[in-house]
């Protein structure tokens, strides 16, 4: 069992906090605090330089450094609201997603589940990727969702309960196929997001003119089940 410390505990009693004072507040106010924290962090991040280089690397010959600023800073304005959302995930019902959410692409999927084989949902880092869990369970859909274990364990547990609010189920990555599949929720929908580095083991491909290494997980599980890989996008009111 992994060690409960004292910078996990602080973390849980910020999370909780600031979950008490979003879930008194309307949608639009408690997404105009996510911006608003996501300018602090623009201001104190050192991360901040690593996304302008990012964004230099490909848009260099077409933007200037205080367009490319602009753009990285709506990119953290646009984290700190999905912070926000995501601890407003109990709120969450279906007027909110009539008002907030738009989905494109849930013809394919009804029409995949309807074949009974089930369905990978493939996702990225990107808009708000935690939506895709909770906006599933609203909409009735039984889905796990694999998900990466945080270092510290009671913060883990507080972010998967918020996951998993709406009743689907999160799973840590390195969970073998059959346990998946096991599970109630992994005959129906399985979310994977695969965008982060899948270091010697990946396959290789070209990224914005360089080598990149992708998981190839994915395309592991889809031939291994049978199932359909769709596209399927998620936005909500960040």
């Amino acid at each position: 069992m992994r060690k409960t410390s004292l910078e996990d505990v602080l973390i849980v009693s910020l999370a909780r906090g600031a979950r008490g004072l979003v879930r008194r507040l309307s949608p639009a106010s408690a997404l105009r605090l996510g911006r608003a924290f996501g300018r602090l962090a623009w201001t104190l991040s050192k991360r901040r330089r690593i996304a302008v280089r990012n964004l230099r690397s490909v848009y260099a010959d077409q933007m200037t450094d205080a367009e490319l600023e602009r753009i990285a800073l709506r990119s953290f304005e646009n984290l700190g609201m999905n912070m926000i959302e995501l601890l407003r995930f109990p709120e969450m019902d279906a007027r909110y997603l009539h008002e907030h959410v738009t989905v494109r692409g849930r013809d394919h999927l009804e029409a995949s589940l309807r074949q009974g084989r089930g369905v990978i949902l493939l996702t990225a880092h990107f808009g708000n990727w935690e939506l895709l869990n909770t906006v599933s369970s609203l909409f009735g859909y039984k889905m796990v969702a694999l998900a990466r274990k945080q270092k510290h364990p009671r913060a883990d547990a507080f972010l998967n309960g918020l996951r998993e609010t709406k009743g689907n189920k999160i799973v840590y990555k390195g969970y073998g196929v059959r346990e998946i599949l096991r599970t109630p929720a992994g005959r129906g929908i399985v979310g994977i997001p695969s965008d982060q580095d899948g270091g010697r083991g990946g396959v290789f491909v070209r990224f914005f003119d360089r080598l990149s290494s992708t998981p190839a997980g994915v395309a592991t599980f889809a031939l291994r089940t049978g199932r359909r890989s769709i596209r399927c996008s998620v936005s909500g009111g960040s």
